[in-house]
């Protein structure tokens, strides 16, 4: 697991039976990113405002000392150089070790798309096996009884037979095709839209919210984080932040915030839950749900 690889860059972690508050893993990447946003912010102000940025820092980490993964493993980590041991004298060498640390998980990230991408393009490489043609018995021809010594060859010719078999074997190659088609479809651009709901999907921002209120209700996480991430994408369009189309894919949406790098770094863990739950057919629970509200009630306060 990547987390397991990050405890070495952290150095030694307290031991789990020493926990005082556990982060789920996807809350732990998005304040890790706010983290370093602010330290970046801290760079260019005074010491008095540096200290003020610091302490907002060290807040996020307070008594943070362990992970749960996606698979409810706890994994212990030691952040205390982000919490008490974090001042302006060590603002450098934290912004080094953040960085690191966010290239890393960003290297694993993108290769985890690229593996899920390769297994499906090689699903999609179906061995079509053509049936060996049928031996033709040819019966022997029948004589009508009212005319003796003339009979009516009735038997279908070679040719006739292997015809009719390939255009058979042709028919259930692309009934299998047609299948696996249906079943192998990825909605690429956008937020992924449902069958026949093209010509319902939510239109502001808040209407995009309650549909997703009320797929939580019935325990539908996976369309409920759809809903909500909808509502951040038709909530940046409203603000004048970004351009929000449909047709664009979630990564050229990601790209229209880059003017904002803060914003940007509370927008991209976003769209990294929802391409993993959508695309990725991770499973959505009630947790992975609260952990993405979470960061999407953060971009929404930042957005200007």
């Amino acid at each position: 697991m990547v987390l397991i690889a990050v405890v070495c860059l952290l150095g030694s972690a307290p031991t789990a039976g020493a926990q005082d508050a556990t982060l789920g893993e996807v809350e732990y990447w998005a304040r890790l990113r706010e983290t370093g946003g602010l330290l970046q912010q801290a760079r260019g102000q005074s010491a008095a405002g540096q200290e003020t940025v610091l302490a907002q820092v060290r807040g996020l980490w307070a008594g943070i000392d362990a992970v749960r993964l996606a698979d409810a493993t706890v994994v212990a980590v030691d952040m205390r150089w982000l919490a008490g041991e974090l001042t302006p004298g060590t603002l450098d060498d934290a912004q080094t070790r953040l960085q690191a640390l966010l290239q890393y998980h960003e290297q694993r990230a993108s290769q985890a798309v690229l593996d899920a991408e390769a297994r499906l393009k090689a699903l999609n490489k179906v061995q079509i096996d053509y049936p060996e043609p049928t031996p033709t018995v040819t019966a022997e021809p029948w004589v009508r009884p009212d005319l003796p010594g003339r009979g009516i060859d009735l038997s279908p010719s070679p040719g006739l037979s292997q015809v009719i078999l390939f255009a058979a074997a042709v028919l259930v190659v692309t009934a299998v095709l047609v299948s696996l088609a249906r079943g192998l479809r990825i909605q690429r651009a956008g937020v992924g839209a449902e069958a026949g709901d093209a010509d319902n999907a939510p239109t502001t921002s808040e209407a995009a919210r309650e549909r997703a209120a009320s797929s939580e209700t019935v325990r539908d996480y996976r369309a409920a984080i759809r809903y909500l991430y909808l509502s951040s994408l038709l909530l940046l369009d409203e603000r004048g932040v970004i351009r929000y189309d449909p047709t664009l894919t979630n990564r050229e949406h990601l790209q229209q915030a880059a003017g904002s790098p803060r914003l940007a770094d509370l927008l991209r863990p976003v769209v990294s839950t929802f391409d993993y739950v959508w695309y990725g057919f991770a499973p959505a629970d009630a947790k992975l749900y609260e952990e993405f509200s979470r960061s999407v009630d953060r971009l929404r306060q930042l957005a200007p």
